[in-house]
């Protein structure tokens, strides 16, 4: 072997031990996910008869990076709100982080509202969902 063929070959090789290492350091020590609400979804079962009292069931949502705790509050138009709740994800199915939370809404009288979640320090809000009670047939005091 000639000396520029015994040059190259060692060049070749130091190349590959240097790319082989740098490799090997990334896949080792992955760069942390930072956490990070993602996207939130409120649903509301409203009651399945016209009798009041009654009750509505909001069931809120919270997709995240990864498993972390979720601070967030239940909106309604007109500036009412919830105290702030925490809950936490948890990583589930798939790799999806999610978090659950139902609240009971009590309906004492007729009632057309919207209602929304809204995550504190991210911004991040879901939809207004729509909650509708008509009490047509009044029960109790």
């Amino acid at each position: 072997m000639t000396r520029f063929a015994t040059r190259l070959t060692l060049a070749a090789a130091a190349f590959a031990l240097t790319a082989t290492a740098s490799f090997a350091q990334n896949f080792a020590d992955p760069q942390p996910v930072p956490f990070k609400v993602e996207k939130a979804q409120l649903g509301i079962k409203g009651p399945i008869t016209k009798v009041c009292p009654n009750k509505a069931t909001l069931t809120a949502w919270f997709f995240a990076s990864k498993p972390g705790a979720v601070t967030f509050r239940y909106r309604k138009p007109g500036g009412g709100k919830s105290n702030w709740i925490t809950i936490n994800t948890k990583k589930g199915a798939g790799g999806i982080n999610l978090a659950t939370h139902v609240q009971v809404a009590e309906l004492t009288k007729p009632t057309e509202t919207k209602y929304m979640v809204e995550v504190k320090g991210y911004p991040v809000i879901s939809p207004w969902v729509p909650l509708k009670a008509s009490c047509s047939i009044g029960l109790g005091g």
